[in-house]
């Protein structure tokens, strides 16, 4: 689905990997970010526990690319948020879609320590891969800034999540450029989409 802004998109994917929980017969499991303030973050901000579930549910885009709940189930559709490879024989760069193979996820661990994502179609194996086209996905840090909208943004605060989201909806915006088979456009807009919206998205 192609949406115009990224609230309805983190919501919908999240919705649509419920969805695929339900119909594959899977467990839906929950990646949790882990959220470290910076010294000034913590000067400024009053950092509660409850702040920082807050912070859970921003949307990829605010928090560095990473989500703040990232579901998981086996056989979901997943897209990277980073260039994790760029050879030429992988190209695993970020907005490339696979599914989710297995993981590996510690008991009472609130992230696993990495998640397989098979990419289709793909030639290479990697030793020790049980097939071709597996590629072991792992935690990242990336930072963020509470005040991320002023010009000179210092409240930082770093990320542990891995670099993946669910692919059911993209914005407009990041599906420029892809050739896409079908796809389902939401056209109820408010008066502040930009009026390009429909046209670039179709």
């Amino acid at each position: 689905m192609i949406v115009a802004n990224n609230d309805a998109r983190y919501q919908i994917n999240k919705d649509r990997a419920a969805a695929h929980s339900r119909e594959a017969r899977q467990p839906l499991r929950w990646s949790q970010a882990h959220d470290r303030p910076s010294n000034r973050a913590l000067q400024e901000q009053f950092c509660s526990k409850e702040q920082k579930i807050r912070w859970l549910q921003y949307h990829d885009r605010d928090t560095g690319d990473l989500c703040g709940m990232l579901p998981l189930a086996t056989g979901m559709q997943v897209a990277l948020t980073d260039h994790l490879d760029r050879s030429p024989e992988k190209l695993l760069l970020r907005g490339r879609v696979g599914a989710v193979f297995s993981w590996l996820w510690h008991e009472n661990d609130q992230r696993p320590e990495v998640v397989y994502v098979k990419f289709d179609g793909a030639a290479w194996r990697l030793p020790g891969a049980p097939e071709p086209g597996v590629y072991p996905i792992r935690l990242v840090k990336r930072a963020w800034f509470l005040d991320g909208k002023r010009p000179r943004p210092v409240l930082k605060i770093t990320r542990t999540q891995l670099p993946l989201t669910p692919a059911y909806a993209m914005t407009a915006h990041a599906s420029q450029g892809q050739t896409i088979p079908a796809e389902l456009l939401d056209l109820n807009v408010n008066m502040r989409t930009d009026v390009t919206y429909g046209t670039v998205a179709i």
